[in-house]
């Protein structure tokens, strides 16, 4: 087989967790954080036994495309263990059955050898594949995990940051509309000036009787005197 049969179940759940994840990227198993220990049992159970891969056992599309070569040839080494233990399974029945011919028992000893020498390297490749899967899924996961605590950090400053703005928009027309009675000024009505009447001439005031009698007496005394011879 060219590459590890994926699991339908597993698909499905991710293609529904994805959309979930739409409206809200944290509670999603796919968008939200992820657990590179669980995944790496997912991906052993889909190696070596994919029908106990079940509904729940998420595999980001992401960790999919990083371990497929690894994937493939696990597979391939898995194949090779199984071939071999069939093999030996074999030629330990073949060679019961002809126990009295000695040529048949050093040929089958042979094939025994080479049967468990080809389980003992197909179970250390199987187990040194595994070994690479793991770490590429622990990469893979702490990048994600560390992409998605920054964005999160971001839409957090963000919101505060909103928030902050719009209290800030919510006071100031409070503090335009407050009204100071102190600082109030009634502006006075201009005054109006009436302008001078110019002062009419000085009529000079007539003279007091008592004057007026005592200089025609001295006026006619002199006439008097003019008159006298």
């Amino acid at each position: 087989m060219s590459q590890v049969p994926p699991a339908p179940q597993a698909g499905l759940a991710a293609q529904a967790e994805e959309d979930v994840a739409s409206s809200n990227e944290a509670a999603s198993p796919i968008r939200g954080e992820w657990d590179a220990a669980e995944i790496c049992r997912t991906l052993y159970k889909l190696a070596n036994a994919p029908h106990e891969v079940g509904p729940n056992d998420i595999i980001p599309e992401e960790v999919q495309l990083e371990v497929n070569d690894q994937m493939i040839k696990w597979d391939e080494y898995l194949k090779q263990y199984d071939k071999a233990i069939q093999n030996e399974n074999f030629y330990t029945e073949a060679k019961g059955q002809d126990v009295d011919d000695e040529e048949s028992q050093k040929f089958f000893d042979q094939k025994l050898a080479q049967a468990i020498a080809q389980q003992k390297e197909a179970q250390e490749n199987a187990m040194c594949i595994n070994s690479v899967v793991r770490q590429v899924v622990t990469d893979v996961c702490l990048k994600h995990n560390d992409a998605l605590a920054a964005k999160l950090s971001r839409k957090r400053k963000a919101s505060r940051k909103e928030a902050g703005g719009s209290s800030a928009q919510e006071q100031e027309p409070k503090k335009k509309t407050r009204k100071n009675p102190t600082e109030t000024v009634v502006a006075a009505p201009a005054r109006q000036e009436t302008p001078r009447q110019p002062t009419p001439p000085r009529v000079p005031s007539p003279p007091p009787a008592a004057a007026t009698e005592q200089a025609a007496h001295v006026e006619q005394e002199n006439v008097v005197q003019q008159d006298a011879p």
